[in-house]
Protein backbone atom coordinates (compact mmCIF):
# COMPACT_ATOMS: atom_id res chain seq x y z
CA UNK A 1 0.00 0.00 0.00
CA UNK A 2 2.85 2.43 1.11
CA UNK A 3 4.20 2.06 -2.80
CA UNK A 4 1.09 2.68 -4.26
CA UNK A 5 0.70 5.94 -2.64
CA UNK A 6 3.77 7.18 -3.13
CA UNK A 7 3.86 6.69 -6.69
CA UNK A 8 -0.05 8.00 -6.84
CA UNK A 9 -0.81 4.41 -9.24
CA UNK A 10 -4.44 3.73 -9.03
CA UNK A 11 -4.43 0.14 -10.08
CA UNK A 12 -8.07 -0.66 -11.97
CA UNK A 13 -10.66 -3.84 -11.19
CA UNK A 14 -9.90 -6.58 -13.95
CA UNK A 15 -13.40 -6.03 -15.37
CA UNK A 16 -12.22 -2.73 -16.23
CA UNK A 17 -9.54 -3.02 -17.98
CA UNK A 18 -10.84 -5.89 -20.16
CA UNK A 19 -13.38 -3.09 -21.21
CA UNK A 20 -10.52 -0.46 -21.53
CA UNK A 21 -8.96 -2.87 -24.16
CA UNK A 22 -11.87 -3.43 -26.08
CA UNK A 23 -12.65 -0.03 -26.54
CA UNK A 24 -8.89 0.77 -28.06
CA UNK A 25 -9.59 -2.38 -30.04
CA UNK A 26 -12.96 -0.94 -31.88
CA UNK A 27 -10.91 2.42 -32.09
CA UNK A 28 -8.23 0.90 -33.58
CA UNK A 29 -10.02 -1.17 -36.36
CA UNK A 30 -12.60 2.04 -37.15
CA UNK A 31 -9.68 4.18 -37.98
CA UNK A 32 -8.20 1.31 -40.56
CA UNK A 33 -11.48 0.70 -41.83
CA UNK A 34 -11.47 4.87 -42.66
CA UNK A 35 -7.53 4.35 -43.89
CA UNK A 36 -9.06 1.52 -46.50
CA UNK A 37 -11.77 3.41 -47.86
CA UNK A 38 -9.53 7.01 -48.33
CA UNK A 39 -6.85 4.68 -49.99
CA UNK A 40 -9.70 2.75 -52.36
CA UNK A 41 -10.65 6.39 -53.38
CA UNK A 42 -7.33 7.58 -54.21
CA UNK A 43 -6.92 4.68 -57.00
CA UNK A 44 -10.34 5.23 -58.28
CA UNK A 45 -10.32 6.87 -61.56
CA UNK A 46 -11.86 10.66 -61.28
CA UNK A 47 -14.07 11.92 -63.65
CA UNK A 48 -18.01 11.86 -64.57
CA UNK A 49 -17.29 9.14 -66.92
CA UNK A 50 -17.63 4.83 -66.95
CA UNK A 51 -14.89 2.32 -67.87
CA UNK A 52 -17.35 1.38 -70.53
CA UNK A 53 -18.71 4.48 -71.65
CA UNK A 54 -15.09 5.58 -72.73
CA UNK A 55 -15.20 2.44 -75.10
CA UNK A 56 -16.76 3.16 -78.31
CA UNK A 57 -19.04 0.80 -79.94
CA UNK A 58 -18.22 -1.54 -82.50
CA UNK A 59 -20.65 -0.11 -85.36
CA UNK A 60 -18.94 3.44 -84.65
CA UNK A 61 -15.35 2.25 -85.39
CA UNK A 62 -16.31 0.88 -88.61
CA UNK A 63 -18.18 3.70 -89.34
CA UNK A 64 -15.49 5.75 -88.45
CA UNK A 65 -13.11 3.50 -90.24
CA UNK A 66 -15.19 3.46 -93.54
CA UNK A 67 -15.52 7.44 -94.05
CA UNK A 68 -11.69 7.13 -93.38
CA UNK A 69 -11.23 4.67 -96.06
CA UNK A 70 -13.42 7.13 -98.35
CA UNK A 71 -11.82 10.12 -97.65
CA UNK A 72 -8.29 8.19 -98.52
CA UNK A 73 -9.72 7.19 -102.33
CA UNK A 74 -10.88 10.87 -102.52
CA UNK A 75 -7.91 12.57 -101.76
CA UNK A 76 -5.91 10.15 -103.94
CA UNK A 77 -7.66 11.37 -106.87
CA UNK A 78 -6.36 14.84 -106.57
CA UNK A 79 -2.76 14.13 -104.55
CA UNK A 80 -1.80 10.48 -106.03
CA UNK A 81 1.42 9.09 -104.42
CA UNK A 82 1.62 10.58 -101.66
CA UNK A 83 0.70 9.99 -98.09
CA UNK A 84 -1.39 11.47 -95.58
CA UNK A 85 1.31 14.20 -93.97
CA UNK A 86 2.29 15.01 -97.95
CA UNK A 87 -1.46 15.54 -98.45
CA UNK A 88 -1.98 17.90 -95.67
CA UNK A 89 1.33 19.81 -96.10
CA UNK A 90 0.09 20.39 -99.63
CA UNK A 91 -3.26 21.34 -99.02
CA UNK A 92 -2.49 24.05 -96.46
CA UNK A 93 0.18 25.47 -98.54
CA UNK A 94 -1.91 25.48 -101.43
CA UNK A 95 -2.71 28.90 -103.69
CA UNK A 96 -6.00 28.47 -102.78
CA UNK A 97 -6.38 28.02 -99.50
CA UNK A 98 -7.45 30.79 -96.91
CA UNK A 99 -5.97 29.49 -93.37
CA UNK A 100 -5.18 32.00 -91.10
CA UNK A 101 -2.55 32.45 -89.88
CA UNK A 102 0.05 31.65 -91.81
CA UNK A 103 1.94 29.47 -88.76
CA UNK A 104 0.11 26.31 -87.89
CA UNK A 105 -1.42 25.98 -91.15
CA UNK A 106 -0.05 22.17 -91.17
CA UNK A 107 -1.80 21.61 -87.96
CA UNK A 108 -5.05 23.27 -88.75
CA UNK A 109 -5.77 21.73 -91.90
CA UNK A 110 -5.20 18.30 -90.00
CA UNK A 111 -8.68 19.92 -87.64
CA UNK A 112 -10.34 20.49 -90.11
CA UNK A 113 -10.25 17.58 -92.19
CA UNK A 114 -11.09 15.99 -88.80
CA UNK A 115 -14.67 18.18 -88.90
CA UNK A 116 -15.19 17.03 -92.35
CA UNK A 117 -15.05 13.40 -90.94
CA UNK A 118 -17.47 14.38 -88.97
CA UNK A 119 -19.53 15.91 -91.05
CA UNK A 120 -19.42 13.18 -93.50
CA UNK A 121 -20.27 10.95 -90.72
CA UNK A 122 -23.39 12.70 -89.98
CA UNK A 123 -24.45 11.77 -93.40
CA UNK A 124 -23.47 7.95 -93.33
CA UNK A 125 -26.00 5.47 -94.76
CA UNK A 126 -26.16 3.15 -91.06
CA UNK A 127 -29.49 5.02 -89.10
CA UNK A 128 -33.45 4.99 -90.30
CA UNK A 129 -34.58 8.42 -90.03
CA UNK A 130 -37.89 9.19 -89.73
CA UNK A 131 -40.30 9.91 -92.89
CA UNK A 132 -43.84 11.23 -93.40
CA UNK A 133 -45.48 8.04 -95.35
CA UNK A 134 -49.28 8.07 -96.74
CA UNK A 135 -51.43 5.66 -94.34
CA UNK A 136 -53.57 4.74 -97.47
CA UNK A 137 -50.23 3.95 -99.12
CA UNK A 138 -49.01 1.91 -96.27
CA UNK A 139 -52.51 -0.29 -95.74
CA UNK A 140 -53.05 -0.61 -99.09
CA UNK A 141 -56.28 1.13 -99.43
CA UNK A 142 -57.49 2.94 -102.76
CA UNK A 143 -58.62 7.05 -101.55
CA UNK A 144 -61.90 8.50 -102.59
CA UNK A 145 -63.82 4.87 -102.35
CA UNK A 146 -65.45 5.19 -98.86
CA UNK A 147 -62.77 4.29 -96.78
CA UNK A 148 -61.95 7.13 -94.81
CA UNK A 149 -58.37 6.46 -92.31
CA UNK A 150 -57.22 8.30 -89.49
CA UNK A 151 -54.02 9.82 -89.24
CA UNK A 152 -53.82 10.21 -93.22
CA UNK A 153 -50.15 10.30 -92.42
CA UNK A 154 -48.06 8.63 -89.92
CA UNK A 155 -44.27 8.76 -89.10
CA UNK A 156 -42.08 5.72 -89.64
CA UNK A 157 -38.21 4.43 -89.49
CA UNK A 158 -37.02 4.87 -93.23
CA UNK A 159 -33.54 4.21 -94.68
CA UNK A 160 -34.51 5.57 -98.22
CA UNK A 161 -32.83 9.26 -98.54
CA UNK A 162 -31.51 8.66 -95.37
CA UNK A 163 -27.92 8.63 -95.66
CA UNK A 164 -25.20 9.55 -98.52
CA UNK A 165 -23.34 6.42 -100.46
CA UNK A 166 -21.20 6.54 -103.43
CA UNK A 167 -22.89 6.90 -107.11
CA UNK A 168 -23.22 3.48 -107.82
CA UNK A 169 -24.57 2.97 -104.50
CA UNK A 170 -28.16 3.53 -103.03
CA UNK A 171 -29.04 3.81 -98.61
CA UNK A 172 -31.38 1.11 -98.41
CA UNK A 173 -32.20 -1.13 -95.70
CA UNK A 174 -30.10 -4.28 -94.28
CA UNK A 175 -32.76 -5.41 -91.69
CA UNK A 176 -36.62 -4.68 -91.58
CA UNK A 177 -39.27 -5.58 -89.12
CA UNK A 178 -43.09 -5.09 -88.84
CA UNK A 179 -44.90 -2.55 -85.88
CA UNK A 180 -48.43 -2.70 -84.85
CA UNK A 181 -50.03 0.90 -85.50
CA UNK A 182 -53.58 2.13 -84.67
CA UNK A 183 -55.76 3.88 -86.83
CA UNK A 184 -59.60 4.43 -86.91
CA UNK A 185 -61.21 3.31 -90.36
CA UNK A 186 -64.35 4.76 -91.03
CA UNK A 187 -64.73 5.43 -87.15
CA UNK A 188 -63.60 2.20 -85.94
CA UNK A 189 -60.29 1.05 -83.99
CA UNK A 190 -58.21 -0.97 -86.68
CA UNK A 191 -54.56 -2.24 -86.26
CA UNK A 192 -52.00 -2.78 -89.17
CA UNK A 193 -48.48 -3.86 -89.20
CA UNK A 194 -46.29 -1.16 -90.69
CA UNK A 195 -42.83 -1.78 -92.32
CA UNK A 196 -39.96 -0.32 -89.72
CA UNK A 197 -36.20 0.13 -90.97
CA UNK A 198 -34.34 -0.81 -88.23
CA UNK A 199 -30.44 -0.49 -90.19
CA UNK A 200 -29.00 0.67 -93.30
CA UNK A 201 -26.68 -0.02 -95.74
CA UNK A 202 -25.28 1.46 -98.92
CA UNK A 203 -26.33 -1.25 -101.05
CA UNK A 204 -25.22 -1.54 -105.20
CA UNK A 205 -27.67 -0.33 -107.37
CA UNK A 206 -29.49 -2.69 -109.84
CA UNK A 207 -27.25 -2.61 -113.01
CA UNK A 208 -30.56 -2.52 -115.57
CA UNK A 209 -33.67 -0.04 -115.65
CA UNK A 210 -36.17 -0.28 -118.38
CA UNK A 211 -35.78 2.05 -120.86
CA UNK A 212 -38.33 5.01 -119.97
CA UNK A 213 -38.80 8.74 -119.38
CA UNK A 214 -36.25 9.55 -116.60
CA UNK A 215 -37.76 13.79 -116.50
CA UNK A 216 -39.13 14.05 -113.00
CA UNK A 217 -41.36 16.21 -111.83
CA UNK A 218 -40.36 18.85 -109.35
CA UNK A 219 -39.49 17.88 -106.09
CA UNK A 220 -38.49 14.64 -107.53
CA UNK A 221 -35.79 13.14 -108.74
CA UNK A 222 -34.82 9.81 -110.24
CA UNK A 223 -33.52 6.54 -108.62
CA UNK A 224 -31.76 3.93 -110.39
CA UNK A 225 -32.28 1.13 -108.00
CA UNK A 226 -36.61 2.45 -107.80
CA UNK A 227 -36.48 2.62 -111.68
CA UNK A 228 -38.91 5.33 -110.75
CA UNK A 229 -38.97 9.09 -109.62
CA UNK A 230 -38.82 9.80 -105.95
CA UNK A 231 -38.87 12.69 -103.56
CA UNK A 232 -35.68 14.37 -102.89
CA UNK A 233 -34.48 14.58 -99.48
CA UNK A 234 -35.39 17.22 -96.98
CA UNK A 235 -33.79 19.68 -94.83
CA UNK A 236 -32.86 18.22 -91.17
CA UNK A 237 -35.62 18.43 -88.80
CA UNK A 238 -38.23 18.18 -91.36
CA UNK A 239 -40.20 15.47 -92.74
CA UNK A 240 -41.61 14.47 -96.53
CA UNK A 241 -44.61 14.03 -97.07
CA UNK A 242 -44.44 11.27 -99.79
CA UNK A 243 -47.64 11.92 -101.79
CA UNK A 244 -46.77 15.28 -102.49
CA UNK A 245 -42.90 15.44 -101.84
CA UNK A 246 -43.51 18.46 -99.40
CA UNK A 247 -41.22 19.00 -96.63
CA UNK A 248 -43.01 19.72 -93.08
CA UNK A 249 -42.54 19.66 -89.46
CA UNK A 250 -44.42 17.64 -87.02
CA UNK A 251 -47.04 19.75 -84.68
CA UNK A 252 -45.19 18.74 -81.66
CA UNK A 253 -41.69 19.53 -82.68
CA UNK A 254 -40.79 23.36 -81.69
CA UNK A 255 -37.16 23.40 -83.27
CA UNK A 256 -38.45 22.68 -86.46
CA UNK A 257 -41.25 25.29 -86.26
CA UNK A 258 -38.76 27.61 -85.63
CA UNK A 259 -37.27 27.30 -89.11
CA UNK A 260 -40.48 27.22 -90.73
CA UNK A 261 -41.13 30.70 -88.67
CA UNK A 262 -37.57 31.91 -90.30
CA UNK A 263 -36.67 32.44 -86.66
CA UNK A 264 -33.79 30.15 -87.34
CA UNK A 265 -31.96 29.64 -90.63
CA UNK A 266 -31.33 26.39 -91.65
CA UNK A 267 -27.85 24.37 -92.02
CA UNK A 268 -25.38 25.56 -94.04
CA UNK A 269 -25.17 21.64 -95.86
CA UNK A 270 -29.22 22.03 -96.45
CA UNK A 271 -29.10 25.03 -97.77
CA UNK A 272 -26.04 23.81 -100.60
CA UNK A 273 -28.16 21.48 -101.23
CA UNK A 274 -31.22 23.22 -101.86
CA UNK A 275 -29.25 25.46 -103.84
CA UNK A 276 -28.20 22.66 -106.20
CA UNK A 277 -31.36 20.62 -106.59
CA UNK A 278 -30.96 17.83 -104.93
CA UNK A 279 -33.20 18.52 -101.80
CA UNK A 280 -36.39 20.33 -101.46
CA UNK A 281 -37.27 23.39 -99.31
CA UNK A 282 -38.63 23.39 -96.14
CA UNK A 283 -42.50 24.27 -95.89
CA UNK A 284 -42.67 27.94 -94.86
CA UNK A 285 -45.22 29.28 -92.26
CA UNK A 286 -46.81 32.77 -93.32
CA UNK A 287 -43.70 33.28 -95.77
CA UNK A 288 -41.42 31.73 -98.70
CA UNK A 289 -38.34 29.99 -98.51
CA UNK A 290 -35.52 32.69 -99.63
CA UNK A 291 -32.52 30.37 -100.90
CA UNK A 292 -29.82 33.12 -100.37
CA UNK A 293 -30.87 34.37 -96.81
CA UNK A 294 -30.84 29.80 -96.22
CA UNK A 295 -33.96 30.62 -93.73
CA UNK A 296 -38.45 31.42 -94.28
CA UNK A 297 -38.59 34.98 -94.55
CA UNK A 298 -42.22 36.42 -93.83
CA UNK A 299 -43.76 37.45 -96.38
CA UNK A 300 -44.93 41.83 -96.35
CA UNK A 301 -48.85 42.41 -96.64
Amino acid sequence: MELRQIHNWKILPRNNICCVWRTNSYFIFIVVLLMSIQLSDAIRPTGPFRIEETMPSLDVKKAVENKTDQLGEYLKEFFPNQDREQVVSNIAHSSNSQLSPRSGRTEHTEKLISKVTKEALKAQCREPRQVLVDSYKELGIAKGFGTKIYPSCIVVDRCRNSGCCQESKECRASRTSNVTRQFLKNGVLYEASVAKDGACECMQKPAFCPETNRTCPAGKQWSDSACKCVCKPCPHLFLIDEETCTCDCLVSNRLCKNHAKGKKSISTEDCNCIKSGMCNPPQCINGNYNADLCKCVHEER
